[in-house]
């Protein structure tokens, strides 16, 4: 049973609405500009969700809520006495501050044997680049202007940051026949959008999962999984908050096996996590909603913390996620981070599993983080030229940045597991696990170590292992 918690505690960063003085319903621009970064809101979580709550909470003196059905719990806007009401009601078993959750913005892209998988070289019967499966990018949004994610490369375009899911325009709260605060289904856009300025986060994560490297000039830019398609499910900006994330991961399941996803929705990845301060470590409501999305067929792949040295953060510390953790490349890194196969960070935990490559490499950059020597852990160092000509390297500076990051690594594994999934359909996220686990090459002492989990992720042998368990006919290739 979950207690619930003390309404002293400080509420922090959250984004919420101006309800004094709302513009009138409409425009997008008149919904941004009913938002104030320091309104605080709750997560309120039931025995089992009333069918009046949307009621109850409008009679607490709540102003705008936002139900989550499969997690019996909603995500509520209104004064502290609202609050301190609800905390009261004997169905209630927690009232969770609803603070931002940190986007750990260092990214990277390599490859671990990726080329080798989508050459479909021995010991592979098939080449392999992720056409048959949809991975859902639960981030800050994509910029689906940048051409390496334009095109049909993203498929939907969702919106469940606080202004989609506290929209203050949706009537008079103070006369129910006008009012409807509830929101859960998004209005999908043809063109997305990355609500982190100037550089991009969720953008960096889909160019590693997915990109197709079509503004590159004399590089190879393409992601892990370039043939894989996106699914956009914008939940922040710098932050991420549990009710956009509840939010997304809901509508997740509901849509996985939407017709307009190939393959369905099988892998689902974002750079976010908790480092307990000031929320509660363990977000019970997140972690039984993703298992729910595990449950039903859905790799769930998150970072296991921040570039800086930290304890690993939630909910990537969970057993059931796979959880990763950043490394130096395999060959020298030309600004001193680590060494080669070295892991960023001193931090380790039982629940870290498997290492990627997150440092010193391109990725796709929204407009506004272009030229700008992307460099967020503030070295202060721009990338050496490449082995093209300086025509090609300007070209690729319009379009790409230089980063760091657990998240990019993070991006990277997701990508293998897309991979894996195009080779074997059928594998569920215990599989893939087992099998990234079973592969990896051995970083730090030998086996497993809590620094680097099992080890460098191995792409080659990961699809191998993955091919060969597919069930398809003796003589015939899985595809």
């Amino acid at each position: 049973m979950l207690t619930k918690l003390s309404h002293s505690v400080a509420l922090i960063g959250a984004l919420a609405m101006v309800l004094a003085g709302a513009p009138e319903p409409g425009s997008a621009q008149n919904r941004t500009s009913a938002f104030d970064p320091d309104a605080p809101r709750m997560i309120v979580a039931f025995d089992e969700l009333p069918v009046d709550a949307q009621a109850r909470f409008a009679r607490a003196g709540i102003t705008h809520s936002v139900v989550f059905p499969s997690v019996n719990a909603a995500g509520v806007l209104g004064p502290d006495t609202a609050y301190e009401a609800i905390a009261g009601w004997d169905d209630v078993v927690d009232v969770t501050p609803d603070v931002p959750l940190g986007l750990y913005m260092w990214q990277a892209n390599q490859t671990t044997g990726v080329d080798l998988v989508r050459a479909g070289v021995k010991p592979l019967k098939s080449a392999y680049t992720g056409r048959r499966v949809t991975v859902a990018v639960v981030d800050t949004g994509i910029d689906t202007t940048h051409p390496d994610l334009a095109g049909d490369k993203v498929v939907d375009n969702l919106d469940f940051t606080p202004s989609r899911l506290f929209d203050p325009t949706h009537g008079d709260p103070s006369d129910p026949d006008q009012w409807d605060p509830i929101l859960l289904d998004p209005v999908s856009s043809p063109v997305g959008v990355d609500e982190l300025l100037p550089w991009g986060h969720g953008t960096f994560m889909a160019s590693v999962v997915a990109g197709t490297g079509a503004a590159a000039r004399g590089e190879d830019m393409r992601g892990v999984a370039p043939d894989a398609k996106l699914v956009n499910l914008d939940v922040g900006d710098q932050f991420a908050y549990p009710s956009s994330i509840i939010a997304a991961f809901e509508w997740l399941l509901a849509h996985k096996d939407d017709p307009a996803f190939p393959g369905g929705i099988r892998v689902a990845v974002g750079g976010w996590g908790s480092d307990c301060d000031p929320i509660p470590c363990e977000m019970p409501l997140l972690r039984a909603l993703l298992d729910r999305v595990i449950e039903a067929g859905v790799v769930v792949v998150v970072p296991s913390g921040p570039a800086a040295d930290s304890d690993i953060t939630y909910p990537g510390r969970y057993p059931e996620m796979i959880a990763v953790k950043a490394a130096c490349k395999d060959q020298e890194d030309w600004d001193g981070l680590c060494e080669p196969d070295q892991t960023l960070g001193s931090f380790g935990s039982e629940s870290i599993d498997v290492a990627a490559p997150g440092s010193d490499v391109w990725v796709a950059m929204a407009p506004q983080g272009r030229w700008q020597g992307f460099n967020p852990t503030g070295i202060g160092v721009v990338p050496p030229p490449g082995e093209g000509n300086m025509e090609d390297e300007i070209n690729n500076r319009a379009w790409y940045g230089w980063a760091v990051s657990h998240s990019a690594a993070t991006a990277h594994v997701a990508g293998i597991a897309a991979l894996m999934l195009d080779a074997n359909p059928n594998l569920t996220q215990a599989d893939v696990e087992r099998i990234l686990h079973e592969t990896a090459r051995d970083l730090g002492p030998e086996g497993f170590d809590p620094r680097s989990g099992y080890g460098m992720v191995n792409a080659l042998a990961a699809v191998d292992v993955a091919e060969r368990s597919a069930k398809h006919r003796k003589g015939k290739s899985p595809r």
